[in-house]
């Protein structure tokens, strides 16, 4: 076998180097791309955990309420029993009456306070799936754009 011209060596020695070149940086790129999907992976995850328990709360707060509306639903139908339709209140009946008069109007209060707590855990949930759809949106288009 003849001895392979130096030239020959050069040029083939520039080629290696060259596809070094380009091949390392595209395993780094890769590498970065990599790591950054894991990234957004695990913050999707935990904002789907967040959503899930922000759920339950959500179940538990809409199950207090409608506990409550029913009480102040029953609270009513027994404040309308005393009345007449005329809307006055036989003397005999009215100690009764203003007492449940009064514990309708409380909880009325109790149930403003639990409407409120439904409509913030409600709010809080829905925040928290926008910022969850945002980020798989975004990353979604990247990734697109990316391939």
């Amino acid at each position: 076998m003849p001895p392979i011209p130096r030239p020959a060596l050069i040029i083939a020695g520039l080629i290696l180097l060259a596809s070094l070149a380009v091949s390392i940086p595209r395993q780094w790129r890769t590498a970065a791309v990599n790591s950054r999907v894991a990234a957004v992976r695990a913050m999707l995850d935990s904002l789907r955990a967040e959503i899930r328990s922000c759920i339950v709360e959500l179940d538990v707060r809409q199950a207090a309420f409608e506990e409550i509306d029913r009480h102040v639903d029953s609270l009513r139908a027994l404040v309308d029993s005393y009345e007449s339709p005329e809307g006055t209140v036989e003397a005999a009946d009215y100690g009764a009456y203003l007492e449940a008069f009064d514990a309708y109007n409380a909880a009325i209060a109790e149930w403003t306070s639990r409407a409120d707590s439904l409509r913030a855990g409600s709010t809080a949930c829905r925040e928290i799936t926008d910022r969850h759809n945002a980020i798989a949106d975004s990353a979604t288009a990247a990734f697109r754009e990316a391939d």
